[in-house]
């Protein structure tokens, strides 16, 4: 364990004494107001103990190696993100799009109930209309 990892660890338990603290306070709060109904106070400071306590016990645990693998897992978010928005456009393919848009009509259909014919003509030909649409853009 270096300094590093038992800053971490010490922030942890600081934490911890943090929730430790908030339960005391939210107790004296609970022991006021025990004949009502719950307070907006004893619900934020419950939902204080929690963070606290929460984010007390992980740094507790995992130390500096927590933080690491948060920045890992942003830097993987990252390039993912730029792999994504730098990928060229798929070309239209009109079966696969023909395909997506009969699924769709039959998702359509189910919430339409009676009136289900009538949603899949509409349903239908406005994604027949975009596809042209698209089709024309396109050449």
């Amino acid at each position: 364990m270096n300094r590093r990892d038992l800053k971490h660890r010490l922030v942890g338990a600081a934490f911890m004494a943090g929730a430790c603290a908030s339960t005391l306070i939210h107790r004296d709060v609970w022991r006021a107001h025990a004949s009502g109904p719950a307070t907006v106070l004893e619900g934020a400071l419950g939902m204080l103990t929690f963070f606290l306590g929460s984010l007390g016990l992980l740094l507790l645990i995992g130390g500096c190696r927590l933080r690491d693998g948060w920045k890992h897992d942003g830097q993987q978010a990252a390039r993912r993100r730029e792999r994504f928005a730098s990928s060229p456009a798929k070309p239209l393919d009109p079966e696969a799009e023909h395909r997506r848009i009969m699924a769709d009509a039959v998702h359509a259909m189910a919430f339409a109930g009676a009136r289900a014919s009538m949603a899949t003509f509409l349903v239908m030909r406005a994604r027949q209309a975009a596809l042209l649409n698209r089709a024309k853009d396109i050449t």
